[in-house]
């Protein structure tokens, strides 16, 4: 064991008795970033209005509006809804 990891026990052990040692799970089990569902009603919506727009294209006009996504955010969004393309957008439309 090296001294890096043995100090690092020996710490979690002070600290939190014989619980800290047991392994804890090193994701989160929920991202704070994760749109809500406001925000992913918004997307669907200026989706339908500009079905024309890429994620790309939808991010930075969220951001316009003050609405910080990134591109693969938006992209997964739409795709959870089944508008992953243009023509899928499209279809939603004719509908």
């Amino acid at each position: 064991m090296s001294k890096t990891s043995f100090y690092k026990w020996k710490k979690r052990y002070e600290n939190m008795g014989m619980s800290g040692l047991q392994n804890s799970k090193p994701v989160p089990l929920s991202n704070p970033r994760t749109p809500t569902l406001e925000i992913k009603d918004k997307i669907i919506g200026y989706s339908l209005q500009n079905p024309e727009w890429g994620c790309v294209n939808l991010a930075a006009f969220l951001k316009s509006n003050g609405i910080t996504l990134s591109s693969p955010t938006v992209q997964k969004v739409l795709i959870e809804h089944n508008m992953g393309s243009r023509y899928d957008r499209w279809g939603h439309i004719e509908d």
